[in-house]
């Protein structure tokens, strides 16, 4: 093989590598943090926070916890963990996915839907916990329309975030 073409496959490889390695980060929100009368709003590390009241009353719509998702080649998008009003817990990726396998140091979390334009998948404890203990960034095998995806989010701030929407204690 031509030394080349040996290190044009070489810059590839590490392309590839660093974009599917990499964190996306704080979300938007974060740099710019919305006021409202009817929004509480906060961030903790790579994560914003906020509790939703119906408008003129304080009662309680939903909470949720935001950070971005790496999605490699692909870009980036949120990755959501809401808290509705009746207490029941989803996290939401605004995507057409058919299955999402969470791992978080080794342990797997799949979820299936069919297919809709915003995927909702189920949360439970041990999810929650492993997310919020985590050190490292979580990863994300997405399945769609037939192909896989690699993605991660970062767990940085993600036990405060958590609690702050109710979702841990």
């Amino acid at each position: 093989m031509q030394p080349k073409a040996l290190s044009i496959i070489l810059l590839l490889m590490f392309l590839l590598l660093i974009s599917v390695g990499s964190v996306a980060g704080q979300p938007k929100q974060c740099q710019k943090p919305m006021h409202s009368d009817h929004i509480i709003y906060d961030c903790y590390g790579d994560w914003a926070v906020r509790h939703v009241f119906e408008r003129g009353v304080l009662t309680h719509k939903y909470s949720d916890a935001t950070t971005v998702m790496d999605v490699g080649w692909f870009g980036s998008t949120e990755f959501q963990i809401n808290r509705r009003q009746d207490g029941s817990i989803y996290y939401i990726i605004n995507s057409q996915i058919d299955r999402v396998e969470m791992i978080i140091e080794g342990q797997v979390f799949e979820a299936e839907q069919a297919p809709s334009a915003v995927f909702y998948g189920p949360v439970t404890d041990p999810m929650l916990e492993a997310i919020s203990e985590t050190n490292s960034p979580v990863t994300m095998l997405i399945y769609s329309e037939g192909k896989t995806i690699e993605a991660a989010f970062s767990a940085t701030g993600s036990s405060a975030a958590l609690r702050w929407i109710g979702a841990i204690d």
